[in-house]
């Protein structure tokens, strides 16, 4: 148990802030990240009691962040899981895993079996294994079960008398409601989007919750709801994780892009962008060039050339980035500079990826003509 103790003080010690640790360190606590890691090493080793087993499983999520190394994480929740099989919080953090190297198949079954861990009087309780559960199937686009999962864990914290703590509730509230629209009810999507809305404007607010407030109120203008599901997942950075197949799969849900621009409306012209903006960033992970290239030249002349309306500025940046990306790989550095000077130059929109612009910006400036 002292193992334990010190080496999750000193761990969690470790990842504060700079400024944080100085103080701290004023009043005697001294953070150590390898020696805290060392501890929880040899307290997981001895495997005694349920502190070796904490031990394994804050040391397995330190192992898929801080210091990531899927080996050592594998090994010890598969350690720990021959000699706990029914214990819910490694079949949780081997989700995780599983999730964070695109086997998302494995997660949902690890998930499913966390749940079933849990035993009936438990199970329809466990609402964060549940959002887990429901955000796995969203990612794998089986709407109606995310949608079963979504409802529930919604259903929960609207109840007066459970004191549930969920830190981005507007982000469930986002997520359901892009499920309703893909489900075909529009009306419940909508009225989702403003509770999203109402959620991120309330005093005190996070950031998420504000920028996914403000992302779905665009709902409510749009012509076209269905696309707003796969926004959420972008903004959510998940086409990253996703491996080839999944991407191909979700490039092909994605609506309609015309290359004939000049006769759309403003409404036509967000679709247009957000469509094309998707596409070129899934298509960027997937390493296909070619495909990409037949649709970068239409958003590159929409992104820089037509006015879009101010709630959509995000996509135009965003768009912009993936144009400035995708041309700088088929060589074409002048046209990469030119998107992403454009997509610096816009501020205050949702999502924003500044840095991100400044960072490949100034790598291309400074290669040699």
């Amino acid at each position: 148990s002292l193992l334990f103790g010190l080496g999750l003080l000193y761990l969690g010690l470790s990842i504060l802030p700079q400024g944080l640790r100085s103080l701290l360190r004023f009043a005697g606590f001294l953070s150590d990240r390898e020696r805290g890691s060392e501890c929880l090493r040899v307290a997981a080793s001895l495997m005694q009691g349920p502190r070796g087993h904490l031990a394994a499983l804050v040391l397995s999520l330190y192992h898929m962040d801080l210091e990531p190394d899927v080996q050592e994480a594998g090994r010890l929740l598969t350690s720990y899981l021959r000699v706990s099989p029914e214990c819910v919080l490694f079949h949780w953090a081997a989700s995780i895993l599983a999730w964070r190297y695109s086997c998302l198949g494995d997660a949902v079954f690890l998930i499913n079996k966390a749940l079933w861990c849990c035993g009936d009087s438990l199970s329809w309780r466990a609402c964060y294994l549940r959002y887990e559960l429901g955000v796995f199937h969203f990612i794998d686009l089986n709407w109606t079960q995310a949608a079963e999962m979504l409802r529930g864990v919604y259903a929960m914290t609207r109840r007066s008398d459970d004191k549930l703590l969920l830190p981005y509730k507007g982000l469930l509230v986002a997520q359901l409601a892009a499920v309703e629209f893909q489900l075909g009810n529009t009306l419940r999507g909508q009225e989702l989007c403003r509770e999203c809305a109402l959620i991120g404007d309330a005093a005190g607010g996070s950031r998420v919750c504000q920028e996914f407030g403000r992302l779905a109120m665009t709902c409510l203008t749009r012509a076209d709801q269905h696309q707003f599901a796969f926004e959420v997942m972008y903004a959510l950075k998940q086409f990253s994780r996703l491996p080839p197949n999944m991407l191909e799969r979700l490039h092909s849900r994605i609506g309609p892009a015309t290359t004939a621009v000049d006769n759309l409306s403003e409404l036509e012209l967000v679709e247009l962008v957000s469509a094309l903006m998707l596409r070129a960033c899934i298509l960027f992970h997937m390493g296909d060039l070619p495909r990409a290239m037949e649709i970068v030249p239409t958003l590159t002349r929409v992104c820089l050339d037509f006015r879009l309306p101010s709630w959509a500025v995000f996509l135009r940046v965003h768009g912009l980035y993936w144009c400035g990306r995708l041309h700088h790989v088929n060589e074409d550095k002048e046209m990469a500079i030119k998107c992403l000077r454009k997509a610096k130059s816009s501020k205050k929109h949702i999502f924003g990826i500044a840095h991100k612009i400044s960072v490949v910006l100034q790598s291309l400036e400074a290669e040699p003509d």
